[in-house]
């Protein structure tokens, strides 16, 4: 009996140590579910094909909790530019004037990193994602036969948020991202595109 007491007396603090451990890699490993709505500002090479912002945009991040108030993760995003005008565009061989249609999609997929200064997951935060995406341009004039460009580019996309708790496992998100890819490709007009952009998003964090 005196050596079962002993056994139970030294197991008992293996135990709550190695449940403790436990408790504190499920809560470094956290995962949160972000799925958002965007709002895309063109610049550089996209506002010369389309000016007008776009407000078909919607993406999604799944994130880790690390140490040290940081996360890890990944996003995806789809992203339409798009435009109906009467206007003249130039090419290497001349100009075209008439009823024209432009649209500029792009799909992404980011490997992503950020950091929260004040609360794991919560508050301000500041982040960087580095990755891909795959930019499809469609171009019509007139009746004309549309013309479609397409090509893969690398990415990186600076970005910073603010994420506010509503509800126990659910934050409301407000983000920026700052979209800069190489240039590559043969799109319409000739030579390779940077099609830069910046989205605004909003959305919901549910955290598991």
């Amino acid at each position: 009996m005196k050596r079962l007491r002993m056994i139970v007396a030294a197991a008992v603090p293996a135990l709550s140590t190695t449940t403790a451990s436990a408790q504190l890699a499920d809560a470094d490993t956290r995962f949160t579910s972000l799925s958002t709505y965007a709002v895309s500002l063109p610049l550089g090479d996209t506002r010369r094909y389309i000016g007008l912002p776009s407000f078909l945009g919607m993406g999604w991040d799944g994130q880790w909790s690390m140490r040290n108030n940081t996360a890890a993760g990944v996003a995806l995003g789809v992203y339409d530019f798009y435009n109906e005008s009467f206007s003249t565009t130039n090419f290497p061989s001349g100009s075209a004037t008439g009823d024209q249609l432009r649209d500029l999609l792009v799909a992404s997929v980011l490997a992503t990193g950020r950091w929260y200064p004040l609360a794991d997951s919560r508050g301000p935060y500041l982040g960087i994602g580095a990755g891909a995406v795959y930019a499809e341009q469609f171009y019509q004039l007139g009746i004309i036969s549309q013309v479609s460009r397409a090509a893969l580019h690398l990415v990186i996309a600076p970005e910073a948020g603010l994420s506010v708790p509503m509800m126990r496992g659910v934050n409301a998100n407000l983000g920026v991202r700052y979209w800069l890819p190489d240039a590559a490709g043969n799109y319409v007009g000739g030579g390779a595109r940077s099609f830069r952009f910046v989205t605004a998003s909003i959305g919901l964090a549910e955290r598991w």
